[in-house]
């Protein structure tokens, strides 16, 4: 209580001016699921640290707890306050504000999202991978293929990175000819030569993958892939 404690005052008001103790409080408020106490240390925040990154990712925390609509307007007011942060805060704002949006089952947001943060930080080989997930985890080929030619581009052809994102794109695109012969109402899915070329290489792609990076669970994940499609159901189960 500050009014019983004068001589407190001015180390809380200079506590107030940093914002990672404000955060630091508003998190710990979190953890405790209380909001509203979340919510007030935010609000004694001075506004010359209001938008600090810190604080805007605290207010994405919260925004996302919100009913769909009023969250849909507190993350689009985080997102124009976040534009003008230094590269890399605003990237990571816009980040979280990507997942969630993906969270609340806006995909189309988020990628948005996820592009605004890379062109904060066209270095950042996360974010890259990031968005051909999304496009992977959508079934969005010619969005695989793009961020597949960035991915290689950035971290070179032969990294494991590479080397994945390109077989994933393979897999992806034995599935479209998949769906393509459903849609021409034939009962008996064969893979045709062209099919069973791509997904050998694609497999050949992940075992290189996985010599370099070992126990990366999304290699795995493309081995089950490539079974299931080869109509393997044992081999897809045990990757």
């Amino acid at each position: 209580d500050l009014d019983n404690c004068p001589q407190a005052k001015p180390a809380a008001e200079a506590n107030r001016q940093d914002p990672q103790l404000v955060a630091a409080l508003a998190t710990l408020a979190l953890r405790d699921n209380d909001l509203d106490k979340a919510r007030a240390a935010l609000a004694r925040a001075p506004d010359e640290i209001a938008d600090a990154a810190s604080l805007l990712l605290i207010e994405a925390q919260l925004a996302s707890r919100a009913p769909a609509d009023e969250a849909g307007k507190q993350l689009d007011a985080i997102e124009g306050r976040a534009a003008s942060l230094p590269p890399d805060q605003a990237g990571r704002v816009f980040s979280a504000l990507a997942s969630v949006r993906l969270g609340l089952g806006q995909p189309d947001a988020a990628e948005r999202l996820w592009k605004r943060a890379l062109e904060k930080n066209p270095e950042d080989p996360r974010l890259r991978w990031t968005l051909f997930e999304l496009a992977r985890e959508r079934g969005d080929l010619a969005a695989m293929k793009s961020f597949s030619a960035e991915i290689a581009n950035a971290s070179g052809p032969t990294s494991p990175q590479a080397r994945v994102a390109k077989a994933g794109t393979l897999i992806q695109g034995v599935r479209e000819a998949q769906k393509k012969k459903l849609a021409r109402d034939q009962t008996v899915l064969e893979l045709s030569a062209d099919d069973q070329l791509a997904i050998d290489e694609a497999r050949n792609l992940l075992i290189e993958a996985e010599n370099d990076r070992p126990g990366w669970a999304q290699v795995q994940q493309l081995f089950a892939d490539v079974a299931g499609l080869r109509g393997d159901l044992p081999a897809a189960i045990d990757s």
